[in-house]
């Protein structure tokens, strides 16, 4: 089992959409995938048509990860089975983790979590921070083996996801070592045929180059073509690359899916 978590330090960069179409196409490929929203946005959990209000998940008994960091339930009793994959959904409880996070060791509760569903089957888990740089997304970077930084065109776009690759290298020579994962690629989201796609994906090439001198690991770069299919993909609820496999955006997924399969 392997825990891959695809960031970025900033919002809208397509993040959560890599990793719902990256999830959903290695279940496609016959993989057992769980999903955790880790977000309080709970982006993720609406992108799949599962997200329910407060007063709904109580009526109908349904649990979220908050529940299973509180430990008010146990991580099998908060697994929703969704069409793409299984999902452990967000919570806006988790506006302020470090309020209700705020022992030393809670910064390896996820990771805790992920060791207990190795018993399940579980080929990959995905987790979905948010954009913020707080205690969700540090125990994200703890609990995951594979990273995928994601980045759109623009400079500050990339240069937001340089700052993810220096936060994940810092807590790889922190003294204890808080992140044993490696980054494995750079994602180029919303790609178009104009010089700028050139230069983000030179940038990130650099990138790439650099974290392999320093980690002796080769970040491969991937491109997602701009496409009106991943607009849809959220308004139907259904991930492209269930509901159109054979178009040109998730056939760059099942290339990236592709990719995961062999480094594992």
């Amino acid at each position: 089992m392997k825990v891959i978590c695809m960031t970025t330090s900033k919002g809208g960069a397509a993040k959560t959409t890599n990793t719902v179409e990256t999830a959903a196409a290695l279940k496609i490929l016959g993989k057992k995938v769980l999903v955790i929203d880790i977000d309080q946005t709970t982006g993720l959990t609406k992108y799949v048509g599962a997200y329910y209000e407060p007063e709904e998940r109580e009526s109908l008994g349904i649990k979220t990860i908050y529940d299973v960091l509180t430990g008010d339930c146990s991580v099998d009793e908060a697994i929703l089975d969704v069409e793409c994959f299984d999902l452990i959904s967000g919570d806006e409880r988790l506006a302020n983790p470090q309020i209700t996070f705020n022992k030393e060791d809670d910064q390896y509760l996820l990771k805790d979590i992920c060791e207990m569903l190795e018993e399940n089957g579980y080929d990959y888990i995905f987790i979905d921070h948010g954009p913020q740089k707080d205690l969700l997304q540090k125990m994200s970077y703890i609990a995951s083996d594979y990273f995928f930084i994601t980045t759109l065109m623009a400079e500050n776009d990339r240069q937001q996801a340089k700052n993810a690759v220096a936060e994940i290298s810092q807590l790889q020579k922190s003294r204890n070592k808080l992140v044993t994962g490696d980054v494995y690629g750079f994602i180029v989201s919303r790609v178009k045929k104009v010089s700028l796609s050139d230069l983000a994906i030179s940038d990130m090439e650099d990138e790439a180059a650099i974290y392999k001198e320093n980690r002796s690991v080769e970040p491969r770069v991937f491109t997602i073509p701009d496409a009106i299919a991943i607009a849809e993909a959220q308004t139907f609820k259904v991930p492209n690359t269930m509901a159109h496999k054979s178009s040109n955006v998730s056939r760059a997924y099942y290339d990236l899916a592709d990719y995961i399969l062999e480094i594992n």
